[in-house]
């Protein structure tokens, strides 16, 4: 709730910054020159050309431009993403907040004129507007990392027997949905009657409500039953909100004095703690 209220807080001026500066941009281009003086489309405001003879403009077509396109175009669709809530019209509103506050310090520092009532307020809300926006940004993304880094100590299989030797996280967000694709390396690790170097790699899809699946496949340099060899299998799983997890391993497939083993198994837990179940076998 106390999100959907700061996103509010954003689009809203986001919205009225882009219909004022859209408007505004439409009718300077609209507009005619008469005696040195653009009259605004409507002849509600007049801006002479006396005004740019400090600036490398000779009209008022290019700023007219950037405020209907720049400021306006971007005020529009930044507010149209984050009342969608999508993760990017967070970041573009930081963007949009600061191309108001900068066209109005280009403004004013060109035109060497006192700052109107109106250009301060612009100015301010496009402060407001990218403060909001990266204080959502930065709650957002704690949060999201926080159930990523939650869901890899499932996914990766996770019992610290011997030691974790080397981590690889790649994080995507996709909509409201988090992805991991994450690779983890175990030395010497023992499974009950596994026991070696274990190579984790897999994707995990967490979700807003902190549920999550996941899968993936293990490789495993080990010595099973007395025998040694390369053994993978692939293993997927749901985990609920509170942490706890459950899946299968299935698919396995053995080089050297394991080529013949076969099997597979299920496993649950929660955090750091799990357990399996398996049925191996070796073919004649």
């Amino acid at each position: 709730m106390k999100h959907k209220l700061v996103r509010i807080a954003i689009s809203v001026p986001e919205a009225l910054i882009a219909l004022s500066a859209i408007g505004g941009g439409i009718a300077l281009l609209a507009g005619t020159y008469k005696d040195g003086v653009l009259i605004e489309a409507g002849g509600r405001a007049q801006f002479p050309l006396a005004w740019l003879q400090q600036t490398p403009l000779s009209d008022y077509t290019i700023p007219a431009l950037i405020l209907t396109i720049g400021v306006g175009g971007s005020s529009l669709i930044t507010a149209m993403l984050v009342f969608t809530s999508r993760e990017v019209g967070v970041l573009a509103s930081i963007m949009a907040g600061l191309i108001i506050a900068g066209y109005i310090v280009v403004e004013v520092v060109m035109l060497r004129q006192a700052v109107s009532w109106i250009e301060g307020l612009y100015f301010g809300l496009g402060l407001l507007i990218s403060g909001l926006a990266a204080y959502l940004w930065m709650v957002e993304d704690q949060a999201y990392r926080s159930r990523v880094r939650r869901l890899f100590d499932v996914a990766g299989n996770t019992n610290r027997a011997a030691g974790d030797s080397c981590t690889e996280r790649h994080a995507q967000q996709l909509d409201k949905n988090s992805r991991l694709n994450h690779r983890r390396v175990w030395q010497v690790v023992s499974y009950g009657d596994i026991t070696g170097s274990f190579t984790t790699e897999g994707t995990s899809i967490v979700h807003p409500d902190n549920t999550a699946s996941f899968s993936g496949r293990d490789t495993c340099t080990c010595t099973v039953a007395g025998k040694s060899g390369t053994l993978m299998w692939n293993f997927t799983g749901t985990q609920t909100a509170d942490g706890s997890f459950q899946g299968q391993f299935f698919n396995l497939l053995g080089t050297g004095d394991l080529a013949k083993l076969h099997g597979q198994g299920e496993f649950q837990g929660q955090g750091n703690h799990w357990t399996y179940s398996a049925e191996l076998h070796f073919d004649a």
